[in-house]
């Protein structure tokens, strides 16, 4: 596959981009700036793209195949007032839209789920509703527009992302966190978004994925 890769630089994306080279996949990655990769492989193109431009975006996923977005804010900027994520989607959507670009898959969260009983108390009714609630609205906002899309999306809702090493054992569910789960490594989840862009499972599906 030759995939667009949004958020590549950094954290997920960069899992993502680093297992699929070595899956033999060809990755066009987006980056504001190019020059501060470090890595460099035969599969590998870096475009210059910014998700808040759409003609850079549309000229960076040129000849891509399917895209994966794993764009997210700064640790600093998640308490802040945003609309990053629902105008980069926008921004994205039409792109593919412009460039004939079926399959999409956009990492959000599982704590866009207002009544998920995995939820620890701290969690339910402090840390989401009072710290993190401008950052979910917006991720809210986002999954609206995907859904309302024509494009074939998968929205793909980790749990507490955590830089631990693959362990290739972890759970899946349709919308609800897995029971008890509240954790998953970024390389764990890299690889079920990777087998999920090769198998074509969970069109219209927003799989929660956790240990």
């Amino acid at each position: 596959m030759r995939i667009g890769l949004l958020g590549a630089s950094r954290g997920l994306g960069e899992q993502v981009m680093i297992q699929a080279l070595e899956r033999g996949h060809e990755v066009i990655a987006l980056a504001r700036r190019p020059e501060a990769f470090t890595l460099t492989h035969v599969g590998l193109e870096v475009r210059r793209g910014d998700a808040t431009d759409t003609a850079s975006v549309v000229e960076g996923l040129r000849g891509a195949e399917l895209v994966i977005s794993s764009l997210g804010l700064a640790r600093s900027q998640l308490f802040e007032r945003t609309t990053f994520y629902s105008d980069s989607g926008r921004i994205v959507i039409d792109a593919m839209q412009r460039l004939g670009i079926e399959r999409l898959l956009t990492v959000t969260s599982g704590g866009v789920e207002h009544d998920d009983p995995s939820f620890a108390f701290f969690y339910r009714w402090f840390l989401k509703p009072i710290l993190l609630s401008r950052a979910y609205a917006d991720m809210e906002r986002l999954e609206a527009i995907v859904r309302e899309s024509d494009r074939a999306w998968t929205l793909v809702r980790p749990t507490a992302l955590t830089d631990a090493p693959a362990t290739g054992r972890y759970r899946v569910s349709p919308r609800f966190s897995p029971d008890g789960g509240t954790e998953i490594s970024r390389a764990d989840l890299a690889a079920f978004i990777l087998d999920v862009a090769e198998q074509g499972t969970w069109v219209g599906g927003t799989p929660t994925v956790a240990y």
